[in-house]
């Protein structure tokens, strides 16, 4: 079964919203679909 997750990252670096994007995408496991949305403020 594939998950879907929704993720909102809400900071003003745009180098930590990177490094966080950056971990999620590496980590998720294979039935995993994620949409990343990011805000600076």
């Amino acid at each position: 079964m594939e998950q879907h997750l929704k993720i909102l990252m809400v900071d003003d670096h745009p180098m930590i919203i990177e490094g966080y994007q950056n971990t999620l995408l590496a980590t998720k496991k294979e039935n995993q679909h994620l949409t990343i949305d990011i805000a600076l403020d």
